[in-house]
């Protein structure tokens, strides 16, 4: 389903083009984007089928755990930290 997803959104742009920025600004997110969508599935994964076990089911259970806490925190809005001296400031 992510190849599926990839191969989707890339049609619509030419890697080969002159003028490729944008095609491989894309080609460069949809990487990434796919690549962390991996790596959740196969957290997910393996959290789940250590919850299939009576003997490790409390670390399958830690995983999801601090799975969903840290999405929280990466999915929550962030303020950009204001520059100490904005340009055309002066220090007078």
């Amino acid at each position: 389903m992510v190849s599926l997803g990839e191969k989707a959104v890339l049609a619509e742009y030419d890697i080969n083009a002159a003028d490729n920025l944008r095609a491989r600004k894309a080609l460069t997110q949809v990487h990434v984007i796919s690549k962390t969508l991996y790596f959740v599935i196969t957290l997910f994964t393996l959290a789940s089928v250590l919850m299939l076990f009576q003997q490790v089911q409390q670390f399958g259970t830690s995983i999801l755990a601090s799975a969903a806490w840290s999405a929280s925190f990466s999915a929550s809005p962030r303020r950009r930290p204001s520059p100490i001296c904005s340009p055309g400031s002066s220090s007078r």
